[in-house]
């Protein structure tokens, strides 16, 4: 997977499931994410490993948090989601986490 579809992939999903610390309006949000997505990878064309670590590192602290993880980890698990113990809930929404 590319660096630029990923970056685009992870702020497609950024408004619809957001819960922000502080109140900006969801076009607001986006753009400035948009913006320095953007800006990282311009410093670095080329995308080489080191570039693609500082963008992770980016979407990880900036981005990711925006996503309410045990929420549409129980949307998408369903039903067995209520039978699930805690440890299994806390592994599941770790992997859900790590695939998105």
């Amino acid at each position: 997977m590319n660096i630029i579809s990923l970056a685009l992939s992870a702020l497609l999903l950024v408004a619809p499931m957001s819960a922000l610390a502080e109140m900006k309006q969801p076009d607001e949000l986006i753009k400035s994410t948009v913006h320095d997505v953007l800006e990282i990878i311009n410093k670095d064309k080329h995308a080489n490993e080191a570039g693609q670590k500082k963008l992770l590192a980016f979407i990880d602290a900036e981005v990711l948090p925006h996503f309410n993880f045990e929420h549409m980890t129980k949307l998408a698990v369903g039903r067995p989601w209520r039978s699930a113990s805690a440890e299994q809930k806390t592994a599941l929404i770790a992997e859900f986490r790590t695939l998105l």
